[in-house]
């Protein structure tokens, strides 16, 4: 029988993490919590291993769990998100279907799309709680981010996108499995989401130097970098580099900018 493991960041110690504990209880094997120093959980169960941690940066939190313990398939969730009551069961179908790989849930997902045209459509690349892969996977991507030594501070979501896109054996499961409560990118003042682009398009210009990615991940790395290029530097310079590749259709880009992102016309 398959063992399944839920591994939670607790960065903020928030008391919202109880929920997201609740939800994942019944339905997995194990949970591991990576919470800060001084962090006390009020839910006392041998399922549950806690995990204090200085380390403030979000892939390395998840990487602690993923190491913790040993299992089939892994899942990973947000302190504030909540897995559905189907979830684990609908995604180990998948795996079983699929002779495992790595999982990436969207509601959002259009089939009849390639994996670009829905990332700039409908942002599937979003929310690090709609993860999940194999043994097989975790060590992959632990290999990955070691080799090529991927920074996984900021955009943990879109890393694991691009890494997954790379490995190749992945679902994309077209099914809301996951209430995401919050998102906090979308509270960020503007000079904090100029920031938050500006590291976003540095990682994956890490990944652009890296010269064995196949087709689908390379485009989604440089289309990644490009857009979170002209989101922390919105100049004319950058909007024309962006539109002359021919890759990224006008008026998408202003639903997308206008939509998801707030920001104004090129300066």
């Amino acid at each position: 029988m398959s063992k399944t493991v839920c591994v939670i960041n607790d960065y903020y110690n928030s008391p919202l993490v109880s929920k997201a504990i609740n939800s994942a209880m019944n339905q997995v094997d194990g949970i591991v919590v990576v919470g800060s120093p001084g962090r006390n959980l009020e839910i006392e169960d041998e399922k549950v291993t806690f995990i204090q941690s200085q380390i403030s940066d979000v892939g390395k939190r998840y990487f602690i769990g993923l190491e913790k313990i040993d299992a089939d398939y892994y899942f990973l969730l947000d302190y504030d998100d909540i897995f559905l009551s189907n979830k684990v069961n609908a995604l180990k179908r998948v795996f079983e279907n699929g002779k495992g790989g790595a999982a990436k849930e969207s509601e959002y997902y259009n089939p009849s799309l390639n994996y670009i045209s829905n990332v700039i459509r409908n942002r599937i690349d979003w929310h690090i709680s709609e993860y999940s892969f194999d043994a097989d996977f975790k060590k992959y991507l632990l290999k990955f981010v070691e080799k090529y030594s991927i920074p996984t501070h900021v955009s943990f979501d879109k890393i694991l996108f691009a890494i997954m896109l790379n490995y190749g054996n992945m679902h994309v499961v077209n099914s809301k499995l996951t209430e995401i409560v919050s998102h906090g990118d979308s509270r960020m003042h503007a000079k904090r989401k100029r920031k938050f682009y500006s590291e976003t398009y540095k990682v994956f210009e890490k990944f652009k130097s890296i010269p064995d990615l196949n087709q689908s991940c390379r485009q989604y790395v440089e289309y990644t970098y490009d857009l979170n290029r002209y989101l922390s530097e919105p100049t004319r310079e950058n909007y024309e580099h962006l539109l002359a590749s021919g890759k990224y259709p006008i008026p998408l880009y202003k639903r997308l900018y206008y939509k998801y992102y707030s920001i104004m016309k090129p300066e």
